[in-house]
């Protein structure tokens, strides 16, 4: 059940983001993101942060997904050693870029003026918003929501509070916690690469 619906989600994922740059045409002078007054020390340790997160990201997408979804099989071996190991460093460096980029990412009133229309309030500060920039915002705390059942799932499924059931469910929700962290992340860095260009 679990391959069906990684391999449904992933291609529902792929048409989406084909949908999406064929019906979206490039911005003319897209507002680059700003850090919100953030020194240049912060700025840097936020791209390192989201770097390790890609990086752990793409080892953690792999030896999870390809034994299970590709070769039908358990991840065992080196790739669950490799899994293992690459976990708490993107849990860790989710949590540095949580700090890092919260207020980057926080959502105000200007997101939904047909919201302060229907309640009769003023719009937001009138800046201009970037391209994408209210579903790069709502990717940025989905992701870090997810994260919280992927990693409490493992952990708690590890100490010995359960029986052999509880732990079979625990694992199937860190695998589709890890199925829907993976597609709301891989759409979150397509949004951010497309307000590039």
């Amino acid at each position: 059940m679990f391959r069906t619906v990684s391999i449904a989600g992933f291609v529902a994922l792929a048409v989406a983001m084909v949908v999406h740059a064929v019906s979206c045409k490039a911005a003319k002078g897209a507002r680059r993101a700003s850090t919100c007054g953030a020194g240049p020390l912060i700025a840097a340790l936020g791209k390192l942060a989201g770097f390790v997160v890609l990086a752990s990201f793409a080892v953690l997408v792999l030896t999870g997904f390809w034994p299970r979804v590709v070769l039908k099989e358990a991840i065992c071996g080196y790739g669950l050693m490799l899994h293992a190991t690459a976990a708490p460093v993107f849990i860790a460096a989710l949590a540095a870029l949580a700090v890092l980029g919260a207020d980057s990412n926080r959502l105000n009133k200007s997101y939904l003026p047909w919201l302060n229309k229907l309640l009769g309030r003023k719009g937001g500060d009138g800046e201009a918003l970037e391209r994408f920039e209210l579903s790069r915002k709502v990717c940025f705390w989905l992701i870090l929501m997810l994260a919280l059942p992927l990693a409490m799932s493992i952990v708690l499924s590890m100490l010995p509070l359960f029986g052999t059931h509880m732990q079979e469910v625990m694992a199937e929700v860190h695998r589709y916690s890890a199925l829907a962290i993976s597609l709301v992340l891989i759409f979150g860095m397509y949004l951010y690469v497309r307000a590039r260009a």
